[in-house]
């Protein structure tokens, strides 16, 4: 059919993840109707295999890659900790999860209603950074608190949704309190701040535009001292001082110039990348989003000349995190194009953040991956301890820093 067809052109090697999403459009009413049917099916049999199967194709086919071969889920592949897949039938927004016990598909209700309470998250914790309009702190953080606890109940802990796919009786938060969390959001969900939901306070959180790294085991860490570069941008008070800081934390590190051809330059030969700049998103071309350096932007488009990404990416700017997702499976952005391009892991914001809070957080998270911690597990517990909300790990959180 035409519309397998245009899957399978998808499939050829494109550079740039905005031209395979745009590729992939004329495909996604067969994707939508597969889906459609295997939700059907599941609620039926039980089946939920088969939705995340369906998904995983689809968005195999958007990021240009093989789907999983026959069977799915590949024999003794099955994760670490919880797998927590979205998809969506209309407005209708669907949680597959998975773990070592098993599958599971719970209905989570509207959409539409999940994306305006992440938009109000989101406005909330810009209020509170920029202090705007002279709008008291505490009524925003109270607001903020009331509607990620109503997320909370509707994605996460509430009857019926993030039970454990292997102990059908038990609900959240009795699936694996302090284990690892995958979440591969869908379409705008991919902007909530994840890891400030009350049931995953506190735990290693990755958020990924799919399922593939959660089913291959974790890599090992390098061979040796990781080699740590750190960028300090232009106009903000604290940026030097914080890449300094990263370069004090480990044992292989040190600063290079804040140009665009320094940074390109240093993208190929590191295995840890700290940024503290100025960032920006761009909502209407989100590969223009970029962030500032000495010699000007440093835009996602830019990262597609890159001919190797390092391993971890730690973007300590405003918005890094932010993307624009037109087909599951496609991010397009700061940090969605590092991850496209090669980065197994990128840690960025999804809100503004404030020149001086970012060094607290990133100060305990460098300390914590310098003894080994994963990404996840020391962004988890740096922003325990600093309170410093928005920062995300994205892809990989699991990977080996050194």
């Amino acid at each position: 059919s035409a519309g397998g067809a245009s899957a399978e052109d998808v499939r050829a090697p494109v550079r740039d993840a905005e031209l395979r999403a745009h590729a992939a459009r004329p495909a996604e009413d067969l994707a939508a109707f597969g889906l459609r049917i295997a939700i059907e099916r599941a609620r039926r049999t039980g089946d939920a295999w088969t939705v995340l199967e369906w998904s995983e194709r689809w968005r195999a086919v958007v990021r240009g890659a093989p789907p999983f071969p026959p069977p799915f889920p590949p024999p003794g592949r099955a994760g670490a900790g919880l797998l927590v897949e979205l998809v969506r039938r209309g407005d209708e927004l669907f949680a597959v999860t998975a773990d070592s016990g098993g599958c599971a598909l719970r209905a989570l209700g509207s959409y539409q209603a999940a994306v305006e309470a992440t938009t109000r998250v989101r406005y909330g914790l810009r209020r509170r950074v920029l202090r705007d309009a002279g709008h008291p702190a505490g009524a925003d953080d109270e607001a903020v608190a009331l509607e990620l606890s109503a997320l909370d109940r509707r994605l996460l802990s509430g009857p019926g949704t993030l039970a454990s796919p292997g102990s059908p009786g038990r609900s959240s938060p009795g699936w694996g309190a302090a284990g690892p969390v995958t979440i591969v959001p869908t379409g705008a969900l991919g902007t909530l701040p994840w890891p400030m939901l009350p049931s995953l306070r506190g735990r290693p959180v990755s958020v990924a535009a799919d399922a593939a790294r959660w089913f291959a085991p974790a890599s090992g860490p390098p061979v040796g001292d990781p080699l740590v570069l750190s960028v300090a941008g232009p106009g903000l008070d604290h940026a030097a001082a914080e890449a300094a800081m990263v370069v004090a934390a480990h044992p292989s590190a040190r600063r290079v110039g804040a140009t665009r051809a320094e940074v390109l330059r240093a993208l190929e030969r590191a295995d840890v990348l700290h940024v503290a700049a100025h960032g920006l998103f761009s909502p209407r071309g989100p590969m223009l989003s970029h962030i500032t350096l000495d010699d000007g932007p440093l835009m996602a488009y830019d990262l597609l000349t890159a001919r190797r990404m390092p391993r971890l990416v730690v973007l300590s700017a405003c918005d890094a995190g932010m993307a624009h997702a037109p087909v599951d499976g496609a991010a397009l952005g700061l940090a969605g194009t590092f991850l496209d391009r090669g980065a197994a892991c990128v840690v960025a914001g999804v809100v503004p953040v404030r020149d001086d809070e970012a060094p607290a957080v990133m100060t305990l998270f460098h300390r914590l991956l310098a003894e080994g911690r994963s990404p996840a597990e020391a962004l988890a517990a740096a922003s325990a301890k600093s309170a410093v909300p928005g920062f995300v790990c994205f892809g990989d959180g699991r990977l080996a820093p050194g």
